[in-house]
């Protein structure tokens, strides 16, 4: 089926619920959800199995796992910057493993910068960068440009949201 329609969400689910009844996990399915991912790397539907393959299961996540899963993420960012999935997926890594934004600063920043005239590759990016200056105090107005950017230039939208972002920083609940 995958081959006709690699996004379908009931063959999706299927599939979780085989690995899940009889204990695939190990079986090759991280590789062929890599496979799918390298012919669609938009398939979201692959990052969200993928999540489940690497979290899925009640154990802890060695180190090793960890740090092959940010690189993962951040291969897939650098094929296609202007892709939501592997952005989220290294949102979700950030927020499992207890990480700061900060922490990628400068990755996030091969994508896109706040400084005038600046190329910006990836409005994720820019969101990216935005939550992490929020982050640290002293750089809430590199946190407004950002989000600047997003409502005026890179995504105006969704201006409302980032204005809604800014809002939050203002009142110190970003």
């Amino acid at each position: 089926m995958f081959e006709k329609d690699a996004k379908n969400y009931h063959v999706w689910s299927y599939r979780h619920w085989l690995v899940r009844k009889f204990d695939l996990w190990d079986q090759g399915e991280l590789e062929e959800t890599e496979r799918l991912l390298r012919r669609d790397v938009r398939n979201n539907s692959a990052w969200n199995h993928r999540w489940f393959l690497v979290f899925g299961r009640e154990q802890e996540v060695s180190e090793t796992v960890w740090d092959r899963e940010y690189e993962y993420a951040k291969d897939a960012i650098r094929v296609a910057p202007q892709n939501e999935s592997p952005w989220n997926y290294l949102r979700g890594l950030l927020k499992k493993n207890g990480k700061q934004y900060k922490d990628l600063v400068t990755f996030a920043e091969e994508f896109a910068s706040i400084d005038e005239g600046a190329k910006v590759r990836s409005s994720y990016a820019l969101d990216f960068l935005a939550t992490a200056y929020s982050e640290e105090s002293a750089k809430t107005d590199e946190a407004m440009r950002a989000l600047d950017l997003l409502a005026n230039k890179y995504d105006p939208v969704r201006c409302n949201y980032w204005n809604y972002r800014k809002s939050l920083i203002t009142e110190g609940l970003a």
